[in-house]
């Protein structure tokens, strides 16, 4: 029977409409640049909020790139009160949760509802619930400032007091490609 107590992993994930994305889980972590046209690229709506929920969905593949326990529940700080809502919203009973801290309040509210008024981020939360699915896993959201968030940084572009033998190398979904790549130099 899995363990219904959420595991604190360390994962804390942050995004930039003027950089990209990062994601840190230990000392584990990974850097995602946009690339120029992004905006326009997108047909949906965009923005930060989508971007934030695109964090959520990059740290499920680093998770899987490291072998995740099956039947786990994360916990995953963020700084989004949408990712935050969404996570809450929906809650699974046999899965295990990991905690996700975000420092944005839209994204800590579109992870405890698991829905959002935005038509981009619900499409980006279909799939990551498919993921969850697929992981037999299950997320929570805890809220860090922008200040603490120690991914803030490489959301921007800086990867100060980050070791590069720590980078978790994935393959970046193929709907995210004509948006963002992994920076990995």
């Amino acid at each position: 029977m899995p363990n219904p107590a959420p595991t604190e992993i360390g994962w804390v994930g942050d995004a930039s409409t003027s950089f990209g994305i990062g994601v840190i889980i230990g000392r584990r972590w990974a850097q995602f640049q946009l690339k120029r046209e992004w905006s326009q690229l997108n047909n949906q709506e965009g923005g930060i909020a989508w971007l934030e929920t695109v964090a959520i969905r990059l740290g499920l593949s680093m998770l899987e790139s490291l072998g995740i326990k099956q039947g786990k529940t994360f916990i995953v700080w963020t700084d989004n009160t949408t990712t935050e809502g969404v996570i809450r919203k929906r809650k699974s009973k046999d899965k295990s949760t990991f905690i996700v801290w975000t420092d944005n309040t839209t994204t800590e509210g579109v992870i405890r509802k698991r829905k959002s008024k935005d038509k981009s981020v619900n499409e980006e939360w279909k799939l990551i619930q498919d993921t969850l699915v697929k992981l037999q896993a299950d997320i929570e959201s805890r809220r860090v400032t922008s200040a603490e968030n120690p991914a803030n940084g490489l959301s921007r572009g800086i990867r100060d007091g980050h070791e590069w033998r720590h980078v978790v190398p994935i393959e970046v979904p193929f709907d995210l490609q004509r948006h963002l790549f992994q920076v990995l130099f």
